[in-house]
């Protein structure tokens, strides 16, 4: 017996690709319900060796030991335009630089504020002193690491720059 020729097998069918799914509809998002606060950048807090500061909860007594025992420090002047108070700088700088407000002093127009890389991590302490009748803020940073004092330094300057 010799083979019978066969008919070519046909085409495989197409298959059509899957669309991805669509992005879940925000009802409110032509509202206009989020106003002038829409186009707010809320970029994360700063990041040391790829992990974020985080806020130390202490109190003034604890601020100033660990103070006292850094060594690391960074200083800027910046525009006090957004921080006329020391309330106003912590309210503005705590949480887009990841830090905990610890006390304002309106007397001495000084703020301190404190973070930490990741929980449990390297602290990092925040002094500021608010000069409104000159227009700046000095803001000391200081951290047993110099890296860590000028990554969260740099963090306050963007925030406090115009």
């Amino acid at each position: 017996l010799s083979p019978t020729p066969s008919a070519p097998a046909p085409a495989p069918a197409a298959v059509p690709t899957p669309t991805p799914p669509a992005a879940p509809m925000d009802p409110f998002a032509d509202a206009g319900l989020a106003g002038p606060m829409q186009n707010m950048s809320m970029s994360p807090a700063p990041m040391v060796n790829g992990v974020q500061v985080v806020p130390l909860r202490i109190d003034t007594p604890a601020f100033g030991g660990k103070w006292t025992g850094m060594r690391q420090e960074v200083k800027i002047n910046a525009p006090a335009a957004q921080v006329g108070t020391p309330e106003s700088f912590m309210a503005v700088v705590s949480s887009k630089a990841g830090l905990h407000p610890i006390q304002a002093i309106g007397k001495t127009m000084e703020a301190i504020l404190a973070g930490q890389v990741g929980e449990g991590g390297a602290p990092v302490c925040v002094h500021a002193k608010i000069s409104p009748g000159v227009g700046t803020v000095t803001v000391t940073v200081r951290s047993a690491d110099h890296n860590l004092s000028s990554v969260v330094s740099q963090r306050i300057s963007g925030i406090l720059s115009p």
